[in-house]
């Protein structure tokens, strides 16, 4: 009994055994089958590559020792070959485009049986476009994927960040909205200043009607400026206000208040020279009056006595020798009395044109100040929209981690190969493990974001 019992234990192991060999056998078969299949398949690809318009090609008769050549298919799809010249091969294969070349020398008697290889040396490149964060052209390599060419674009431009990365780009756009209320600061101060330029030139500028503030808000948010002038917070427009308080404006004022101190002294010092210089023209003129009246009174001497003169020789009394002087005399002191109304005329024109400078100073102060303040105020504006442009980026962060962390989002993307040129072309559809062909052009699409019915996350 005991025997029978063992011989029979025996023969199960035993069978056993043999069953877990078989099983084994047809797996290791299978594998190498599949493996034995696969790489037919990779051949198949290989040699059924075609050639076709832009293809870098290396040429290379392996009967010399001569380097290759370096061939490009030209537009019309063919190859320049040595001594032949342009030879046909597109949408040939690399095999086919060697018969037709080694059957092409052949004919022209130019070999007799010439060994030949030809080889792709660079392909054409693919074009990867749509939701990728760099589309545009990636180098072609064989074996190339879909998967891998979209990692080589840079990968989807949506994709899911982590915690940390949204808690940096929250805090990088709150730091721009800082930046951007220290601008918006900056430029307040400088439209205060602009502001009292333009009421000291006397300008059109009416000035904006100020918001309503506590009188404790606006204590101490002036910068006063000696000879009358002030930057008061009340000058910073409305709209600016929300966002710039009365203390930050005070840290920008000082230094604009500084500035137009300088102006203002620079612009009455140069005013001061110009009412000197017209000081010194109209005594310069008064000068000249009085010797005119002077030259006038001489005239007046000089004609009575040349009437007496004349008188006298008519009578007989004087020698006529003294009356070509006394001409002479008159003559010069009436034309000393012209000489110097040329030169009343002529100060009297240089006056006019320091009061011109002088009316052209203040009126290109004004004017200056004016389009500097039109400058700043759209330099304002366009702060006010970069700010809400980056508040609403701040909020639909915001919104979206909150949205993230209650819900899963599922994202659908597709790829679309277009192959071919011409009437050739054809769109297909294409899995993220297939492999891409030269001059292929990969379409990426996201579908963003369709809520599934994932449940909340845990």
């Amino acid at each position: 009994m005991v025997a029978r019992l063992a011989a029979r234990l025996a023969a199960r192991l035993a069978a056993r055994l043999a069953a877990r060999l078989a099983a084994a056998t047809l797996v290791l078969c299978a594998a190498f089958g599949a493996a034995a299949q696969e790489a037919h398949d990779l051949a198949g690809e290989e040699t059924t590559y075609r050639l076709t318009v832009g293809d870098v090609v290396d040429f290379d008769f392996l009967d010399d020792d001569a380097p290759p050549l370096r061939l490009v298919v030209n537009d019309r799809g063919a190859l320049q070959a040595p001594l032949l010249g342009a030879v046909d091969v597109g949408g040939l294969t690399m095999s086919e485009a060697v018969d037709r070349l080694r059957l092409a020398y052949i004919a022209g008697d130019l070999l007799v049986d010439p060994k030949i290889d030809l080889s792709v040396a660079a392909y054409r490149p693919i074009y990867v476009l749509g939701d990728v964060r760099k589309p545009g052209l990636i180098d072609y390599r064989p074996l190339l994927t879909v998967e891998q060419a979209v990692g080589l674009a840079g990968g989807l431009s949506t994709q899911t960040v982590s915690g940390e990365e949204q808690l940096l780009a929250e805090a990088a756009l709150r730091g721009e909205l800082r930046v951007i209320d220290a601008d918006l600061a900056r430029e307040a101060a400088v439209i205060a200043r602009l502001r009292a330029q333009v009421m000291e030139a006397g300008a059109e500028e009416p000035a904006e009607k100020p918001a309503e503030k506590p009188a404790e808000a606006l204590a101490g948010t002036s910068a006063e400026i000696p000879g009358g002038g002030a930057l008061s917070y009340e000058d910073v427009p409305s709209a600016v206000r929300a966002y710039v308080s009365a203390a930050a404006f005070a840290v920008y004022a000082e230094g604009e208040a500084q500035l137009l101190r300088l102006e203002q002294r620079s612009a009455g010092q140069e005013k001061a020279l110009l009412v000197s210089e017209i000081a010194a023209r109209e005594q310069e003129i008064a000068l000249l009056s009085e010797r005119a009246t002077n030259q006038t009174a001489q005239i007046a001497l000089r004609g009575a006595e040349l009437e007496r003169v004349r008188s006298l020789v008519e009578r007989g009394l004087q020698r006529s020798n003294d009356l070509p002087r006394l001409e002479r005399e008159m003559s010069e002191a009436e034309g000393r009395v012209l000489d110097i109304a040329r030169q009343q005329a002529e100060v009297r024109a240089e006056i006019a044109q320091l009061r011109r400078e002088q009316s052209r100073v203040v009126e290109t102060r004004g004017q200056t100040a004016l389009q500097q303040l039109q400058e700043h105020l759209v330099a304002v504006d366009k702060l006010l929209a970069r700010r809400a442009s980056v508040e609403e980026r701040v909020f639909l962060a915001a919104g979206w981690e909150s949205e993230r962390s209650r819900t899963a989002f599922s994202i659908e993307t597709s790829y679309t190969v277009r192959r071919g040129r011409g009437a050739a072309m054809r769109t297909l559809s294409a899995e993220r493990i297939a492999e891409l062909a030269p001059g292929d052009v990969l379409l990426v699409s996201i579908d963003l974001p369709s809520r599934g019915e994932a449940a909340p996350l845990d």
